[in-house]
């Protein structure tokens, strides 16, 4: 069989690297000195789009066969068997048949739900002192302080019993993107409060800058009553969260006080036209920021390299910055974000080497954030632009804050001119991207920049001061399974309503309907979990 020669060549220099590297590494994470086998039960997380296999090259052959695999046992004496699950279904079938034969892998990754049926069987090693003794928590640390849930989210019964995957998180957080050059056309500035928003969307309605269906204020679709979480973050309420009162109890931040003259003010902007009459189903918003009937639109960070972008790419004159989400009176309120654990890695009970999880995680983001260019190539992106990140068994256990931290890297390195040698190797590519934008001029990237840049420019002074709330990231209780979905789809459905004219005392009727369908046994609950980490 002939191999094309820019496969050959590709093929050479991955042989290369690994071949220089294999006995390269410096690293110290706490090496066995005699290897050891860890079997792995997870899916296969690698998106083949961004990382195909290639059976031809060693290092990219399969999830159980590549460089990151090779680095485990060159670094850690680690072997690591992986075991694929084909999905979800077939990861949890996998687990349960283990708990029921006794037969469970040395690590898994499960769901929350599937944590909490190990746990309650009693199958799952005690990692409180494996975590605390072991030794080598650079990065491990970073993870803790940049989501300090991270440990408490995985206790059970007070004992660390499962590490939370912590992911990119902080990224969901609302901004509001802004055309300047709509602004220059009605000669008005960039709005400070939520009055003078409402000011601007209603000055682009009437001077149609999108044409005759031009839209005064867009705002982004999200899970439940997200895609109205500006407005009641504006009027103290955080949308799909647990609040903490001042006597230190917590309330569900939907059923709040503060979210009825959230829902009129949203009710007087429907009853004008100036949000879209379907604000509640579908992603249309996204199309019209994309083709250029809006200029206001309270969305995430990540949108600018998306529909905002695609409005860079069509229109040339379109100019979009982000700024700080509306509020009363233009100071940050505190917003929700999408800071929740929703999987966790167990180490099964009787496993001699409960401490083999935590090197596995930190190496993985030791390499993923090396500043080394060999390093780099070898387990971030291949010579020839290939995601090698992708491969790593481990790869969504990073710090939470990982797309602010690319910001501020990129941010630092577009003010001091950083050469790409010396960049953070986790934001090397989009800092090309973005210095192409600034210096030459690649509008196609130009999304990516005010992104990057500005977008989370707002998003970690938010961050640092402590206005982004994430989820409960608590057990699953009883009362949680049987009632939390109903009743919270059931309230954000009349809280819709009342966006689109019902009296307010429907929303005071649903949230009672709320308590008495089990919202108040979940309150207690929630409450309980809060006080027993305090």
């Amino acid at each position: 069989m002939r191999i094309p020669m820019k496969k050959l060549v590709s093929l050479l220099l991955c042989l290369a690297l690994t071949f220089a590297m294999s006995s390269a590494f410096a690293l110290d994470l706490g090496k066995y000195d005699e290897p050891i086998t860890v079997t792995y039960l997870s899916t296969d997380r690698n998106v083949p789009s961004v990382a195909p296999y290639d059976e031809s090259n060693p290092a990219r052959k399969s999830a159980r066969e590549n460089t990151w695999i090779d680095g485990y046992l060159e670094t850690l004496g680690i072997k690591l068997d992986r075991i694929i699950a084909e999905d979800a279904t077939a990861l949890n079938a996998r687990i349960n048949t283990g708990i029921a034969s006794g037969d469970l892998p040395d690590i898994m990754l499960c769901s929350k739900e599937m944590f909490n049926v190990l746990c309650q069987n009693d199958v799952l090693a005690d990692l409180t002192e494996a975590y605390e003794n072991y030794e080598h928590k650079d990065f491990l640390n970073q993870i803790e302080t940049s989501f300090p849930a991270v440990l408490d989210a995985g206790k059970y019964k007070g004992r660390l019993m499962g590490y939370a995957m912590c992911g990119n998180m902080y990224n969901a957080s609302d901004v509001l993107w802004v055309r300047q050059d709509w602004l220059d056309k009605v000669g008005m500035d960039v709005p400070a409060t939520l009055d003078e928003t409402i000011e601007v969307a209603r000055a682009f309605k009437e001077a149609k800058l999108g044409g005759e269906d031009t839209i005064g204020l867009g705002f982004h679709s999200g899970n439940g009553a997200a895609h109205i979480g500006w407005m009641l973050a504006a009027y103290g309420s955080v949308v799909n969260t647990w609040m903490e009162q001042e006597d230190g109890s917590y309330v569900y931040g939907n059923t709040m006080d503060e979210v009825k003259p959230a829902l009129l003010k949203l009710q007087e902007l429907y009853a004008e036209g100036l949000i879209r009459d379907d604000f509640a189903v579908g992603d249309t918003i996204r199309e019209d920021v994309a083709n250029g009937r809006c200029g206001l639109y309270v969305a995430d960070v990540t949108r600018g390299v998306i529909e905002i972008q695609t409005n860079f790419n069509s229109d040339p004159e379109a100019d979009w910055h982000p700024y700080l989400q509306p509020t009363l009176d233009g100071n940050p309120v505190k917003e929700w974000t999408n800071a929740q654990t929703n999987s966790f890695y167990c180490v099964r009970k009787g496993f001699e080497h409960p401490e083999a999880l935590f090197m596995l995680i930190e190496f993985s983001n030791q390499m993923r954030f090396s500043a080394d260019p060999e390093l780099s190539a070898r387990f971030n992106v291949c010579e020839d632009g290939y995601q090698m990140w992708s491969l790593d068994a481990f790869r969504d256990t990073v710090r939470a804050d990982t797309d602010l931290y690319k910001g501020e890297l990129i941010a630092e390195g577009l003010a001091n001119n950083t050469p790409d040698n010396e960049m953070n190797a986790l934001a090397l590519s989009n800092y090309q991207l973005c210095k192409a934008a600034k210096y030459d001029g690649a509008r196609q990237y130009q999304g990516r920049l005010v992104a990057f840049v500005e977008g989370y420019g707002v998003t970690i002074p938010l961050l640092a001061g402590g206005y982004l709330c994430g989820s409960y990231n608590g057990p699953l209780t009883e009362n949680m399974t049987l009632y939390e979905s109903s009743i919270n789809e059931a309230l954000t459905a009349t809280m819709v309503k009342v966006v689109m004219g019902e009296d307010i005392s429907v929303y005071e009727d649903a949230v009672a309907t709320w308590y008495a369908n089990g919202g108040e046994a979940i309150t207690e609950e929630v409450n309980d979990y809060y006080q027993s980490n305090k």
